[in-house]
């Protein structure tokens, strides 16, 4: 649940879902091993989360609430970890400085079930009865996060390389952790301290947001900055030039590497956005491939009950099964520099080669900001089956599985949906030639190109 703080996201609401949770998960199994919480570096995200510690106790919960700021993924681990019914991260994610959020964790360490959703949905507002013998401990989660992320990556090897690395954590809860984790090896930290408004930029890892530190890095000399998000569950990463490198190419990259040089194996599930390189990759490697509707919770289901390689979203949220149900963008960038420095190549050549192998494939997402009447207005116009021709290109095919996606003859597609998370329409276009996607785009926009 996301919303802006003092509108949608009081301290009253707040209260009305942890009610709902505590009366959803009352008669869960693992009810007595109780809760875990964590938070990000939003405003108020701490005393929110003490709000919520504080009333699960009233009602009769065992609950770990941690110490400090924490990713994300450090809260799902804690809940597989120590084996708690669930977890809860006050956190907003990627969303403007404004909002704040409620994520439930399932008792595996991925996103809560559709199911779990609903019956929280279905609790609101039920009559609670406090019961004794609730508690809340305060308990380190960062120690046991980066141990665990120092158990899957060859920390060593990056260390050893000679790398140039820097960590962009757009002020979130990725704080300083790249920098301990490769210690004494020197990684340039770029906004690790706290700021509740984020230097003023949504702290989503895109190309538009990272366009001031990307300004600087030719003259910080560096091989690869990792940038993470909010709660630092998200990916992005820019080369030595200062491109940044989206995650569709780091899905690529990462996927490459674990079949061919750890040779793992599974299933490989991508959401409906992300690019077609990972249909090509799979074919070449002879990989299952599933597509699933937007959000990792789908993606999270499916590692809960198959063998699953890696899973992934578009907007950088990108899970390995091996290490967590869950996305994690410090693990993820660090497995692309534990690839660079196995392979002794750089960023920039990795995805040439990439390009070369698959064919040339330009990605683009662009937002529209409506407003709700414009909004619905803009989404009735793309409805099933969609026109036959867009921009001069024709349709050949679409699906409804996320949105309206529809597939052009001569290759490409184009994918317009609302956003779950913000009140935004989503576009995005994958064709051989950028400036083919940005023209679709910019005819799909209209007039409300921004």
């Amino acid at each position: 649940w996301r919303a802006v703080m003092g509108e949608e996201y009081p301290p009253a609401n707040v209260e009305r879902v942890t009610d709902a949770v505590h009366c959803a998960l009352s008669k869960h199994p693992k009810a007595a091993q109780g809760i875990a919480i964590g938070y990000d570096t939003r405003r108020d995200s701490g005393q929110f989360a003490r709000q919520v510690a504080d009333r699960l106790a009233v009602l009769g919960w065992k609950v770990f609430l941690s110490s400090t700021v924490v990713p994300t993924p450090a809260v799902s681990l804690r809940v597989r970890d120590r084996g708690h019914c669930a977890g809860i991260v006050i956190t907003a994610s990627h969303n403007p400085a404004e909002f704040n959020g409620f994520k439930i964790k399932g008792e595996l360490g991925g996103p809560a079930s559709t199911v779990l959703i609903a019956a929280v949905e279905a609790e609101l507002d039920r009559p609670c009865t406090a019961q004794p013998g609730g508690q809340v401990l305060v308990e380190d989660f960062i120690d046991p996060y980066l141990k665990h992320v120092a158990s899957f990556i060859d920390l060593d090897v990056i260390r050893r390389s000679g790398l140039r690395i820097a960590h962009h954590a757009m002020h979130g809860a990725g704080g300083d952790l790249v920098a301990r984790l490769l210690a004494p090896m020197g990684v340039q930290a770029y906004a690790a301290n706290p700021d509740p408004t984020f230097g003023g930029i949504p702290p989503e890892p895109t190309a538009v947001n990272t366009r001031p530190f990307r300004e600087k890095v030719h003259s910080m000399s560096l091989d690869l900055a990792m940038v993470t998000d909010g709660d630092s569950d998200r990916i992005g990463l820019v080369d030595a030039y200062g491109e940044f490198v989206d995650a569709q190419f780091i899905f690529s990259l990462a996927l490459e590497y674990l079949v061919e040089k750890r040779k793992l194996g599974g299933k490989v599930c991508k959401t409906n956005a992300v690019s077609e390189r990972v249909d090509r990759i799979c074919s070449r490697l002879g990989l299952e491939l599933e597509t699933l509707p937007i959000g990792f919770k789908h993606v999270a289901a499916r590692m809960e009950r198959e063998k699953i390689l890696i899973g992934g979203e578009e907007a950088g949220g990108l899970g390995i099964q091996a290490y967590l149900p869950e996305r994690d963008g410090i693990m993820m960038g660090l497995l692309i520099a534990e690839r660079m420095a196995v392979e002794g190549r750089s960023l920039e050549a990795l995805i040439s080669d990439v390009q070369k192998k698959y064919g040339e494939l330009h990605y683009e997402r662009w937002d529209l900001k409506l407003t709700p009447e414009a909004r619905d207005s803009f989404v009735a116009k793309w409805k099933a089956p969609g026109p036959g021709e867009v921009a001069g290109h024709r349709v050949s095919g679409y699906d409804t599985l996320d949105g309206l996606k529809m597939r052009f003859e001569n290759g490409g597609w184009l994918l317009v949906r609302l956003s779950g998370t913000e009140p935004v329409v989503r576009l995005y276009c994958e064709m051989s030639e950028a400036a083919q996607a940005r023209k679709i785009l910019a005819e799909v926009a209209g007039e409300f190109r921004q």
